[in-house]
């Protein structure tokens, strides 16, 4: 999973973001395609159908949750991180509503989820 999120990574710190002359509007899509990732990666781990077998035991239950917490601790440190230092140079009205969006979406998913991050 780290490579995933790596080579995501990449692109800001190569400054690839930074060359495009259009503004924000590359950051913040990068952020938007960062937060999609992150939900999409959790609502895969948290289906009941990969957290137990047909007998109702839970098999890998307690390694999908902590891989998923790990993941978005991380990855949401991250982001901040880079948003805070200016290394994602974004309005703060564009990156909040990314977060309350991906929040929120992470409530739906997994409510524990949500009050991890």
């Amino acid at each position: 999973m780290t490579v995933l999120f790596d080579a995501l990574w990449a692109a800001v710190d190569g400054h690839a973001l930074n060359v495009l002359e259009r503004g924000s509007a590359p950051i913040i899509a990068f952020v938007n395609a960062h937060m999609e990732t992150l939900v999409l990666l959790i609502g895969r781990l948290c289906q009941p159908q990969l957290l137990s077998t047909p007998d109702g035991t839970s098999t890998d239950t307690a390694r999908r949750i902590q891989l998923g917490n790990y993941i978005v601790t991380s990855q949401m440190k991250l982001l901040w991180e880079h948003f805070s230092t200016k290394k994602l140079a974004v309005r703060a009205t564009e990156f909040g509503v990314a977060l309350g969006r991906t929040l929120l979406r992470f409530q739906n998913i997994e409510p524990s989820e949500f009050q991890l991050v």
